[in-house]
C-alpha cells in the first residue's frame, strides 16, 4: 500500500491490450464500390488513401457478373501501358481525346465525351456534349479549372487530327494562350495511346457498374463521371501516388463511397413534406456532388436527380444486400465527396436541375423532394370486404339493424 493506493502485481505481460473494432464489409461491396478493380489494385490503395474500406473476406474465384458483362475481351490483347511520365510537372502536357457518338442519349440529349488527361499525374477530367464542336468551349473549362485549382499553366495539349481540334477557332484559341499543340499522325491513333486507353478504362468501368446494378444505358454520362472519380483516386501503373494527391496535394477520401446504382431511401426534409407524409423517397444512388457533402440520387418515382445528404443505401453482395448508413454530418470537414465539375441546384429552383457536367436539363414541374410512396385511397364507407365480419342475411329487420350500426358512428362525426 502507498498512501491511499494499493500497489498490485500483474500477470504477465504489462501492457494494456485494447480491444478495437473496425468495420469490415464483404469483398463483393467494395468491390463494386471501387468501379470493379482488381484485388491487387485495392491492396496498393490501402496505403495511398484515407477511409479505404476494409474487407472481411479474401476475394474467391466466384465469378463477378458485373465484370464479366463490362471487361470481358475475345484475346488477352496486350495493353503495352506506357510506363514513363513524359511531363515534369502538373499539366506541362494535356491528352485529350473524344469518345462517341453514344448509340443511347443521355436525359440531356448527350451522345458525345471529351476527356483531358493530364500526363504528370494521370488526372482525368470528362466533360459531355450534344456535339463534337463544343470541345473547345469544354478545353476552356477545363483550362480555367485545372488553372485554378493548381496555380500552374497549361503548356502543351496532345490530340489526334479530328476536326474539333483543328478547326481554325481552336488554333488561334491555342496561339492566344501560348499553348503548343501536338498531333499525331493522321490515322495513327497509337500515337494518342494514353487518350485511348483512359477512354476505354473510363467505358469499361461504366459498362461494368451499369451491368452490376442494372441501371439504364441513358444513365451512362453518371457512370463514366463516377468512373473518373474513381479512377483519379486509385493507384494506377505510372505514379507512385494516386491522381488526387499528385494534383491537389493531399490524399483522397474514400469513407464515403458507395456502389453505383445502389437502391437507398433519401431523406425527406420537413419543409417538403406534411406531418403524415412519408419522410423518405425511394432512390438510387447515380454519383458524387462537386462542393457539397451529399449524394447524387436518382428519384424512382419522378425520375429526376437530386442532391442528397441523409440517405441509407441496400448494397447489393454476392450474399444479400448490404445496408450502409449515411448521416450527413459535418464534423470532420472532408471535401472530398466530389465529381468534377457536378453541380447542385439552388434551394427552391424550379426551372431548372443540372444533371451531368455542365448539363442542364429543363424541368416539366418543380425541383421537389415530395414522397414517391402514394397513400392508398381512402373512403368513409365500410363495405363488408372490409370489415370481413359481416355476413349477409336474408332477415330485412336484421339488415336494417345492421344498416343502422354501421351508418351510425360516421353520422356522429359530421356533426362537429
Amino acid at each position: 500500500r502507498c498512501g491511499n493506493v494499493y500497489k498490485l502485481k500483474t500477470v504477465g505481460d504489462e501492457v494494456c491490450h485494447a480491444a478495437t473494432t473496425s468495420r469490415k464489409e464483404p469483398w463483393a461491396v467494395v468491390h463494386a464500390r471501387l468501379g470493379h478493380i482488381p484485388f491487387k489494385r485495392y491492396e496498393q490503395l490501402l496505403t495511398m488513401a484515407d477511409g479505404v474500406p476494409r474487407i472481411a473476406d479474401e476475394p474467391s474465384d466466384h465469378v463477378c457478373a458485373g465484370c464479366c458483362m463490362g471487361k470481358m475481351r475475345e484475346d488477352n490483347f496486350s495493353r503495352s501501358p506506357e510506363k514513363t511520365v513524359k511531363s515534369a510537372g502538373v499539366l506541362d502536357l494535356i491528352h485529350s481525346d473524344v469518345m462517341g457518338p453514344m448509340q443511347t442519349k443521355t436525359p440531356g440529349g448527350c451522345t458525345y465525351a471529351v476527356t483531358f488527361i493530364d500526363d504528370f499525374s494521370r488526372h482525368v477530367t470528362v466533360y459531355f456534349m450534344k456535339k463534337k464542336a463544343e470541345v473547345l468551349e469544354k478545353f476552356k473549362m477545363f483550362k480555367a479549372d485545372m488553372e485554378n485549382a493548381t496555380g500552374r499553366k497549361i503548356k502543351r495539349i496532345r490530340s489526334d487530327n479530328g476536326g474539333e481540334y483543328t478547326g481554325r477557332l481552336f488554333k488561334e484559341y491555342l496561339s492566344k494562350q501560348s499553348i503548343r499543340h501536338e498531333k499525331t499522325v493522321p490515322y495513327t491513333p497509337q500515337q494518342n495511346g494514353l487518350a485511348e486507353r483512359m477512354n476505354r478504362s473510363l467505358v469499361e468501368m461504366a459498362r461494368c457498374m451499369l451491368y452490376h446494378e442494372g441501371i439504364d444505358k441513358k444513365w451512362w454520362a453518371e457512370a463514366v463521371n463516377t468512373s473518373a472519380w474513381i479512377i483519379n483516386r486509385i493507384p494506377n501503373t505510372v505514379t507512385v501516388k494516386t491522381p488526387y494527391e499528385i494534383v491537389y496535394h493531399k490524399k483522397p477520401q474514400l469513407k464515403n463511397l458507395k456502389v453505383f446504382g445502389a437502391h437507398g431511401y433519401g431523406h425527406i426534409p420537413d419543409e417538403k413534406r406534411r406531418k403524415l407524409d412519408a419522410k423518405a423517397f425511394k432512390c438510387r444512388f447515380l454519383g458524387y456532388e462537386d462542393g457539397v457533402k451529399g449524394y447524387r440520387v436518382l428519384n424512382v418515382a419522378t425520375g429526376q436527380v437530386k442532391i442528397v445528404r441523409t440517405v441509407k443505401f441496400m448494397e447489393t453482395t454476392s450474399t444479400g444486400d448490404f445496408m450502409t448508413e449515411v448521416e450527413g454530418d459535418d464534423k470532420d470537414g472532408d471535401e472530398d465527396v466530389a465529381a468534377p465539375h457536378a453541380t447542385a441546384p439552388s434551394h427552391g429552383q424550379t426551372q431548372t436541375l443540372t444533371i451531368f457536367n455542365d448539363e442542364v436539363v429543363p424541368l416539366q414541374h418543380e425541383v421537389t423532394t415530395e414522397t414517391a410512396i402514394v397513400p392508398a385511397p381512402s373512403h368513409s364507407m365500410i363495405t363488408r370486404s372490409r370489415t370481413r365480419h359481416i355476413e349477409e342475411t336474408t332477415d330485412p329487420e336484421e339488415a336494417e339493424g345492421r344498416k343502422k350500426q354501421i351508418v351510425a358512428p360516421s353520422a356522429i362525426g359530421t356533426k362537429r
